[in-house]
């Protein structure tokens, strides 16, 4: 027997164990480690798919979400030693409610501030007077009476503290709680981030 055939005959068993590629497996393979939504997470272990931009996530690459307190603050100004609400103020009366009925969980504080003229007592009661105004106003348009409370600017709370300036005007504060997004940076983001910083010098 030649060497050629004795080397064809060695060469046919290890041709036989050669199998083609299954273009279906490679695919779903290639198409398993991708990482669509960008979170860091790969298709095969990302249980939440679209998660929001620079979203925290856990190992099953659905967003982390947090309780923070949102405020938002509107200011009703008043003429000099008066308690009616102007004209021209009628819209931040509206803009208070329309937040209130926005947000049904929330809550106004209304804090009355005057100008530093006068005595205390005077502008303590004018300030209270201002404040039962824009209430009252809120309460025609449909807000309850029990998602109102008042401050006066002399009283020593967490909000009057920050009146640096005495001016004629109620300060409606409006706190309520959101769920919002935790952000994280990931390789995605980070590199977002950086093409923006570049393209802003």
């Amino acid at each position: 027997m030649s060497n050629k055939l004795l080397t064809l005959l060695a060469v046919l068993p290890l041709a036989a164990c050669v199998q083609m590629a299954d273009p279906k497996v490679d695919t779903y393979q290639y198409s398993d480690l991708r990482d669509d939504d960008q979170d860091g997470i790969i298709n095969q272990r990302d249980l939440c798919q679209q998660t929001p931009d620079i979203a925290a996530v856990d190992n099953q690459g659905c967003a982390l979400w947090a309780l923070i307190d949102q405020i938002d603050r509107v200011v009703v100004e008043f003429d000099y030693n008066q308690s009616v609400i102007r004209p021209s103020q009628k819209g931040q009366v509206a803009e208070i409610k329309t937040i209130l009925q926005q947000k049904p969980q929330a809550k106004v504080i209304l804090v009355g501030d005057t100008s530093s003229e006068g005595s205390l007592s005077y502008n303590s009661a004018l300030a209270e007077r201002r404040n039962q105004a824009v209430k009252a106003a809120l309460m025609q348009q449909g807000v309850s009476s029990s998602r109102i409370e008042t401050q006066v600017f002399n009283q020593d709370t967490n909000l009057t503290q920050y009146l640096k300036k005495r001016q004629r005007r109620t300060i409606a504060v409006i706190s309520h709680n959101e769920h919002s997004v935790t952000s994280e940076w990931n390789i995605y983001s980070s590199q977002e981030r950086a093409d923006k910083a570049k393209g802003g010098r």
